[in-house]
Order: C-alpha cells, then sequence, then structure tokens
C-alpha cells in the first residue's frame, strides 16, 4: 500500500453475492415476482404430474409452495429491516424450487422403482 491510501473495505465490493441489489436495496418487489412465477411454474407442473403418481406427493408439495409463497409475501409486508427481508424472502424463494424438485424427483423415483 502506497503511503495516504487505506486497505479497501471487502464489505464494498460489489462483485460479493451479499452486495447485489437484490439483497441489498430493492424493497422485495422483484421476489414477489420472481417467487410468484416460480410457484405458478411449480404448481402447474405438479398438478400435471398427478395423473402419473396417484399418491399425496404433488399436492402436499402444492400445500407447500403456496404456503412458502404466502409466507414470502407475509415477510413482504411485516418485516422493517431490509437485508433481514431480502434475506428471508431469497430463502422462501429457494424453498419453493427446492420442494418443486424434491417432490419431481419423489414422483419419478416412485415411477422407476418397484
Amino acid at each position: 500500500m502506497q503511503d495516504g491510501q487505506k486497505e479497501p473495505d471487502p464489505d464494498d465490493d460489489p462483485t460479493r453475492v451479499v452486495n447485489q441489489p437484490s439483497l441489498t436495496r430493492s424493497q422485495g418487489t422483484v421476489w414477489l415476482v420472481v417467487g410468484g412465477v416460480m410457484a405458478a411454474i411449480s404448481v402447474v407442473l405438479l398438478l400435471a404430474l398427478r395423473d402419473v403418481d396417484s399418491g399425496a406427493t404433488p399436492l402436499v408439495a402444492v400445500a407447500v409452495i403456496v404456503l412458502l409463497y404466502l409466507a414470502m409475501v407475509e415477510v413482504r409486508l411485516l418485516v422493517r429491516p431490509l437485508r433481514l427481508r431480502l434475506g428471508l424472502m431469497a430463502v422462501c424463494f429457494g424453498a419453493i424450487a427446492a420442494v418443486a424438485l424434491l417432490a419431481v424427483v419423489l414422483i419419478g423415483m416412485g415411477q422407476v422403482l418397484p
């Protein structure tokens, strides 16, 4: 380091994942829109898979996905600290994707395995 210059703060690095605008400056609308699209696609897919799997897996997964999206809306409305709100909404979004993927894998395994 040259005289008079201070070390760069790693928290100011715009390339870090935790410093992206969707987790720092957004109000949460982006997460609601993307989460709604993900939830809608997942629900439509799982309802279509009811014909393949007569068990409860598709309907349970649909119920969980709807509850996760409602939790995302509640977080958007009720949580005040911005970073906490955005982080919780991101977790809900990831959980919607994970539940849909797990349900599809379980339905597929039920068709392959005796």
